[in-house]
């Protein structure tokens, strides 16, 4: 039985800046389980990947703030660019410079008592390719309030930040969102088939040849209610579109091609 999900199976009841949750419906429970990989381990974006560090004078080593800065959500298309294959281009890259020195102990006062010059992730700044996509529609962090590091007096940093595509199966920097969390709507019943009742079925997982879809025969359809962390990546709406769409793909594929992505095979493979 295969089961392919579009949009109009997917009912949103809650959808904000950091949160959305809604009802997939009409799924199994294989499905629900991929579906819920897809969305933290496979939907593409961009995030610092790289850093050249131009200067640091700072208290803390370049190696405690570059997992800051890496972490920093920036707001790009990712269709707009290919995977890095080694040299650094507009089709592939996004390059930030980060240059800030902290200001005399005065001129900190009132605001902070301590003298230390905040470095946010608005210091971001890019440095644009002639890229005519860059121009329209200029890659940002998703908020430019968070804190990197605190400077004091005559300290100084200067790096250059290369954003990269990637997905979250490389690095959960990559994952355009934060948590997955999925149920269903009523109990699952036991299944009321056996796999010795299905000879192909069983022929097909001795081969490796069997498909997520062909272990649907076991699962009834259900609705199952999603609630997921957003980071700000890409919008809600396009982490739905690209799960469905990369969900669909997967549940026709042999395991025998996927199973370099799954260590343990078990039931929902």
């Amino acid at each position: 039985m295969e089961i392919k999900v579009n949009f109009k199976n997917i009912d949103i009841k809650i959808l904000d800046n950091d949160n959305i949750e809604f009802e997939l419906r009409n799924i199994t429970t294989p499905y629900a389980k991929i579906f819920s990989d897809v969305l933290y381990n496979k939907i593409p974006s961009m995030a610092i990947d790289k850093i050249l560090v131009n200067k640091n004078t700072s208290s803390i080593p370049y190696e405690l703030i570059a997992p800051r800065i890496a972490l920093i959500p920036i707001n790009a298309d990712p269709d707009n660019f290919e995977y890095f294959n080694g040299e650094h281009s507009q089709y592939n890259t996004i390059v930030f410079d980060l240059k800030k020195s902290g200001k005399n102990i005065w001129e900190t006062l009132p605001q902070n008592i301590y003298g230390q010059t905040n470095v946010y992730s608005g210091d971001l700044k890019l440095i644009p390719f002639k890229n005519d996509i860059l121009i329209n529609n200029p890659p940002k962090p998703y908020d430019d309030n968070y804190v990197i590091i605190k400077l004091l007096q005559n300290q100084e940093i200067d790096f250059t930040c290369y954003a990269l595509k990637g997905r979250g199966q490389d690095h959960t920097k990559f994952s355009p969102v934060s948590y997955v969390i999925y149920s269903p709507i009523e109990d699952i019943p036991k299944p009321a088939m056996m796999m010795t009742m299905y000879p192909d079925l069983m022929r097909k997982i001795h081969t490796e040849e069997f498909s997520v879809n062909d272990l649907n025969v076991l699962f009834p359809l259900m609705d199952y209610i999603y609630k997921v962390g957003l980071k700000g990546q890409i919008s809600a709406e396009k982490i739905l579109e690209k799960a469905v769409e990369i969900t669909n793909e997967i549940m026709n594929l042999p395991f025998s091609e996927r199973k370099k992505d799954i260590e343990i095979p078990g039931y929902l493979y």
